[in-house]
């Protein structure tokens, strides 16, 4: 057996080796984990995906509160608040489609 080759594979970003003769059942079984283990990464990179928009949205909201609970408070402070809401939201806009770009 070649370990310094299968050292190498590992090391390349191989998820598995298998050596010849091999036995078919222990083959397959083999393929079925690795195909588990995608299904799995897929799944936990959606459920990742989808916390992260969550959290954008709460801070969103968060932000949304807070300059209406200012507006109350003083209309002139509060009207400060929604431009610089405006202007922030204008920035992050120009930067998404900048790197979008790339």
């Amino acid at each position: 057996m070649d370990y310094e080759f299968e050292e190498l594979a590992f090391n390349s970003g191989v998820s598995d080796v298998i050596h010849r003769p091999f036995h078919h059942g222990a083959f397959n079984k083999r393929i079925e984990t690795q195909l588990k283990i995608i299904e799995h990464e897929r799944l936990l990179k959606n459920k990742l995906s989808e916390s992260y928009e969550e959290i954008q949205i709460s801070r969103l909201e968060v932000i949304n509160y807070l300059g209406k609970a200012a507006e109350y408070k003083d209309n002139e402070t509060g009207m400060h608040v929604v431009r610089m809401a405006h202007y922030s939201r204008t920035i992050v806009e120009e930067v998404y489609t900048s790197r979008a770009m790339q």
